[in-house]
């Protein structure tokens, strides 16, 4: 038996136990991946993360709270009924009775007009208290003079609220611009890990067919029998690569799937039931996103320099 034919014999035995267990390593994950997934394009993944991440409706309630805020300023125009009563008796006598209902609108330019009725009784009542027997009506107009008269507590309020809605508007942007951010670059890297996955399928595909051809070859005496070692070592590589391709596949499944949330509250389970939308067909014009006259409006929309230009009409205001 020649050295050649020693070898292959050698490499033969121990190829074929080590490809068994990698082919059942192969098996055992492949069977974990799902055959009926759903193509997730970005857009579908961004409104998934809109729609329930707990970050997304955390940026969502910070302009609740600024409305609430604005609802309540604007509250302080609203008419006030009040009324009240002081009485006094002792010993079935009645000392004192005082009755006193008031209405008060306030006005937007730093006007109160306000009336009520008051009705007044008793043994011990002081001279100004004295009302006819029927009671007394009242009305009566009042106005800021001096700072108040250009603006007024009120008034700055509504504006301090105005300016914390939008303050709270572009915070909330900025949040999610923030998180969408993070998705994509955790998207896109489970979008390169499926290539990478697919790539070594095929590869071993490949990989297989030209072993095959080569051990016919082999056969026949056209190739020496130490070729089909070289190409047994191939697939053997090859299965290793598509081993490690499917983990990393499967833990970036595991990390897109923290950001997809059910509206219970609930993180999706890290399963497959989602691939990589296949990017042949190109859903926008990045050329036109990314042109000049866009990119101007953009910056100039951004939810930082809306922050800073609120903080600056806030100081303005608490200065006037």
């Amino acid at each position: 038996m020649t050295l050649k034919n020693k070898l292959f014999i050698f490499f033969r035995g121990k190829m074929k136990g080590l490809i068994c267990v990698i082919v059942l390593g192969s098996i055992s994950i492949s069977n974990a991946i799902s055959q009926n997934a759903i193509p997730l394009s970005i857009d579908v993944f961004f409104d998934k993360i809109k729609a329930a991440h707990p970050l997304a409706q955390q940026a969502s309630v910070q302009n609740d709270i600024a409305d609430a805020e604005l609802l309540k300023a604007r509250g302080k125009f609203d008419p006030v009924l009040s009324g009240s009563l002081n009485q006094k008796n002792f010993a079935d006598k009645e000392y004192f009775s005082l009755l006193n209902s008031e209405i008060k609108i306030p006005i937007w330019p730093g006007l109160d007009i306000k009336g009520g009725y008051e009705i007044n009784r008793g043994a011990f009542l002081g001279p100004e208290d004295n009302t006819p027997a029927g009671g007394l009506a009242f009305g009566g107009i009042s106005i800021s003079l001096g700072q108040g008269l250009l603006i007024d507590e009120r008034r700055a309020g509504i504006r301090t609220a105005e300016i914390l809605q939008k303050s709270a508007s572009a915070r909330q942007s900025e949040l999610m611009n923030d998180l969408l951010f993070e998705a994509s670059i955790v998207y896109w890297e489970w979008y390169r890990a499926y290539r990478v996955n697919e790539i070594y399928k095929l590869s071993l595909k490949n990989a297989v067919e030209r072993f095959e051809a080569i051990k016919f070859n082999a056969a026949i005496g056209e190739r020496p029998e130490i070729d089909t070692v070289e190409a047994k070592i191939q697939i053997q590589n090859i299965r290793v690569g598509l081993n490690q391709a499917m983990m990393d596949y499967r833990n970036a499944g595991i990390i897109l799937s923290g950001y997809i949330w059910e509206n219970e509250n609930k993180n999706s389970e890290p399963d497959s039931t989602y691939i990589p939308q296949d990017l042949n067909q190109p859903e926008s014009d990045l050329d036109e996103l990314m042109s000049e006259p866009n990119l101007i409006k953009l910056i100039g929309n951004h939810p930082y320099l809306e922050q800073i230009r609120q903080k600056s009409t806030s100081w303005t205001l608490k200065e006037s």
